[in-house]
């Protein structure tokens, strides 16, 4: 009996697949930017935390010593809206601190987004 023959020469019986490891993070968090104050919610595994800090450097200070409670060292993706300088210091700590990605967002492709 003869093997399929697979067009890049591979036969059925000798393929074998590799585990898929992904590169998606495990926890999500956005913030909501402003002037005085930086309003994050954090999706993890079946949760959802939302909290406040002041945008200042020991607001953001704060905002650190929770997520690295709340995630325990595992990947983080960060997303937050580019409101001129309002963003500028949590976007770089968070830059340092996340061991994912940090996003920082035309609010107007965020507002359509949700549209």
């Amino acid at each position: 009996m003869r093997c399929f023959e697979h067009p890049f020469g591979h036969s059925n019986k000798t393929m074998k697949t590799k585990p898929q490891t992904t590169n998606h993070p495990a926890f999500f968090l956005g913030i909501d930017v402003g002037k005085a104050d930086l309003f994050c919610h954090l999706v993890a595994p079946g949760e959802v935390f939302s909290e406040r800090f002041d945008n200042t450097a020991k607001g953001i200070k704060s905002l650190i010593a929770w997520l690295s409670k709340a995630t325990a060292s595992q990947t983080l993706a960060a997303c937050l809206e580019q409101t001129g300088h309002y963003g500028d210091a949590i976007a770089q700590a968070l830059h340092e601190f996340a061991s994912g990605s940090t996003f920082v967002v035309n609010p107007h492709r965020i507002k359509a987004f949700g549209m």
